[in-house]
């Protein structure tokens, strides 16, 4: 063998050694190849299961801190419910019974409001301070009131029921409450003593040094979704000692005319905006129970004068 024949069987090994180690090693390049490629696969895969079980995860969290938030603005709610229903109730019961009285009926249903004083639910007529004597009165004329003989005096004038400016006569400025009414009970004899029934008036103790321990009192009086407040300057309609009504829970007695339970005066009537004669609720209040409105603009604290 020759140096030539040496030489190409020596390059013919490299060759070969040179093949098989890139056989080799391109071998091992697809074996590690293949096996990142399907670690990054199982990676992938298993990233989008994750992410659903966070996004599971935070869809059930989500509704329970809503529902929770929910819960906690409806318990708020119901509290504001019942913390304002107190200042509603008197429209809605009033609503309730107007329904139910339909038929010109007077009813003392009792409404209890918040532990106060109960509504009573009757017709209403209306009246003025200088009303003539006529039919549609009895003849009963309302210069003078059941406790003040001069009473057109001490208001100023005649409380015109027609020509109106706001809430009093157009004519002049009145010196007393435009807003007054009349119940059928009178706590003094027509010799001016005291009934023995005047003891149980809820507020005698203290007025009980007066002439009267009714004059001037307050009620709260609604008709619909309106609430007034008025002044107590007379008896009437027609009745004078019907006290089991107006502070006990009988029906009034009254039978005459309307059979009405309560006598408003104009300005009353306005502020309700009542039509004609309709069944009205009202109760008594404390002085200090009566909010600001156009009844306080001017208030009357005249006694008893004769």
């Amino acid at each position: 063998m020759n140096g030539l024949e040496i030489n190409n069987q020596t390059t013919s090994k490299k060759t070969i050694f040179i093949n098989v180690s890139l056989i080799i090693l391109t071998i091992l390049v697809l074996v590690f190849g293949i096996y990142f490629w399907r670690n990054n696969v199982n990676n992938n895969q298993n990233q989008p299961a994750q992410m659903n079980a966070e996004s599971s995860e935070n869809i059930q969290t989500v509704p329970q801190q809503n529902t929770k938030t929910n819960n906690d603005n409806s318990i708020e709610s119901g509290e504001n419910s019942v913390a304002t229903g107190n200042e509603n109730t008197s429209n809605d019961n009033s609503s309730a019974s107007l329904s139910a009285n339909n038929e010109n009926t007077n009813s003392t249903d009792e409404k209890d409001v918040g532990g106060e004083a109960v509504y009573k639910y009757v017709l209403a007529t209306v009246f003025w301070v200088g009303e003539p004597a006529t039919a549609d009165n009895s003849y009963i004329a309302n210069d003078a009131s059941a406790w003040d003989a001069n009473w057109r005096a001490s208001y100023g004038g005649y409380d015109d029921p027609h020509n109106r400016c706001w809430y009093r006569p157009c004519a002049f400025m009145p010196k007393e409450n435009p807003f007054y009414f009349a119940l059928p009970y009178d706590d003094l004899t027509k010799e001016g003593k005291r009934k023995n029934t005047a003891l149980q008036v809820p507020w005698y103790s203290e007025k009980k040094n007066k002439i009267t321990v009714l004059k001037n009192s307050w009620i709260e009086i609604n008709l619909g979704n309106k609430t007034c407040y008025a002044q107590w300057e007379d008896v009437g309609p027609y009745e004078m000692d019907d006290f089991e009504y107006v502070f006990g829970t009988a029906a009034p007695k009254n039978q005459y005319g309307e059979k009405a339970g309560i006598d408003i005066s104009p300005a009353v009537r306005d502020c309700l905006i009542m039509e004609s004669n309709q069944i009205v609720g009202w109760r008594f209040l404390a002085d200090s129970q009566v909010p600001q409105g156009p009844w306080k603009d001017t208030i009357t604290t005249s006694g008893a004068s004769w």
